[in-house]
């Protein structure tokens, strides 16, 4: 017990000045020597780092290929040995700061000189182009129809210049519609309010004919609306004595009507002495409607050969009334088609019996699917070719023009807007085309 005593009150007694001053100058000397090998470490340490920063990116450039957070964009050291990213972007050059200036003046001034000339072509007036296909035979009749309204509103040096456009030597008026109007200005003949006749209408004619345009007109003859409605006597009837109206609810006239006849044949000569030089007769045919033989009218007993013998008599009336080479009958491809291989008689081959050398087949899209072809065996066509049906048909009707008649002149009634239709038409042998 003594001796631990001893050895604390040791402890607690304090050690004499100069053992003091050693122990402190020694714990001094330690700490210098600790800062001083921190200092040469961290000199080291920066040095080090500095060195490797310079061998892998001895020079950085920012530009706008990088983005600031990507792990390609070039980093940069401190001097301390911190890594730091800036979006700072090098300035550019002057040549590149003129080559940027000339290349948007250049864009400036080719984008103008595009605006302006596309400004003067659209301003241009452009020339009429054809809209039909070149008649190769420089005989043949090139015609195009001209409407009622483009004859009301047009003048004849502007109706000369869409035939000259479209290659025509021949304009077909419309100078009986099928309707029944006469757009022509005649007082003695009926042609609905006064707005539906054409006061210069004649003018216009004279002036085409004096500029060595040949002038056709297109009658209707007995499906006429308007005078079978007014005109008492005339006008196709049911048994019962109701006027007749077809499946497009047109009327008709009787063409066992000699007063209709000569209504029809007053209108031709008209026409003619007018100055046109062939006048297009359509719908020369009884209308058949509803059923598969002619329809029972106020006929009576009738057989299919007095029909026959009724439109070719009106024919050959108007063809000694205004002469031979004047008259063109219009039909469908039925009318060149022997009686046998049809379901009933529209025309049955018997208009080329008549006294007329010129015959006009109509192969318009909208009139050579006749009621009169669906059911015939002889025709095979199709509605989606509208181009090989003209090309069959034609080639039946001029088959039966020439054994029927070798003076007979052969035309074509054709769509004008159906592509290639002219060059068919041509290659199944009529030169002769009428756009319509």
């Amino acid at each position: 017990m003594k001796k631990k005593k001893n050895y604390t009150e040791n402890q607690n007694t304090p050690l004499p000045s100069h053992i003091q001053n050693q122990l402190r100058r020694r714990q001094e000397k330690l700490e210098k020597e600790a800062k001083k090998n921190e200092k040469s470490r961290n000199a080291l340490f920066r040095r080090r780092v500095r060195d490797a920063s310079d061998k892998k990116a001895p020079k950085t450039l920012r530009t706008k290929a990088y983005y600031r957070f990507s792990e390609n964009y070039p980093s940069v050291v401190t001097p301390d040995g911190f890594r730091e990213n800036t979006t700072e972007k090098h300035k550019l050059s002057h040549k590149k700061r003129l080559f940027v200036f000339i290349s948007c003046v250049l864009i400036f001034v080719l984008s103008f000189t595009l605006i302006k000339t596309c400004i003067l072509l659209s301003e241009k007036e452009i020339e009429p182009q054809p809209d039909t296909p070149v008649i190769t035979d420089s005989t043949a009749i090139a015609a195009l129809h001209i409407t009622p309204e483009e004859l009301a509103s047009k003048t004849a040096d502007e109706l000369l210049k869409t035939l000259n456009a479209a290659q025509c030597n021949t304009a077909v008026f419309e100078f009986k519609s099928e309707y029944g109007y006469v757009y022509f200005d005649i007082k003695s003949f009926l042609g609905g309010s006064a707005d539906k006749k054409i006061v210069n209408a004649w003018d216009t004619v004279k002036a085409l004919t004096d500029n060595g345009i040949v002038c056709a007109a297109y009658i209707s003859c007995f499906k006429d609306t308007v005078a079978a409605s007014a005109l008492i006597g005339m006008q196709a009837a049911t048994s019962s004595g109701n006027i007749f109206l077809d499946s497009s609810n047109s009327g008709w006239l009787d063409p066992f009507s000699d007063e209709a006849h000569k209504y029809l044949l007053d209108i031709i000569k008209k026409a003619s002495e007018g100055g046109f030089s062939y006048i297009i007769l359509d719908n020369i045919c009884f209308p058949t409607e509803y059923t598969v033989s002619a329809p029972v009218y106020n006929w009576g007993d009738i057989t299919a050969d007095s029909k026959n013998k009724r439109l070719v008599s009106f024919i050959n009336s108007a063809v000694k009334e205004v002469g031979t080479e004047k008259i063109i009958p219009l039909c469908d491809i039925s009318g060149f088609s022997p009686l046998s291989q049809l379901p009933n008689e529209k025309y049955g081959n018997i208009l080329l019996s008549s006294d007329s050398l010129s015959f006009c087949v109509d192969l318009r899209q909208d009139k050579q699917y006749t009621a009169q072809l669906e059911n015939s065996e002889h025709f095979n066509y199709i509605e989606e070719m509208p181009l090989a049906f003209i090309l069959d048909a034609g080639a039946i009707a001029v088959k039966q023009l020439k054994e029927e008649k070798e003076a007979s002149v052969a035309f074509a009634l054709i769509d004008k807007d159906l592509q290639d239709a002219a060059k068919f038409t041509q290659h199944a042998g009529i030169e002769n085309i009428i756009y319509w």
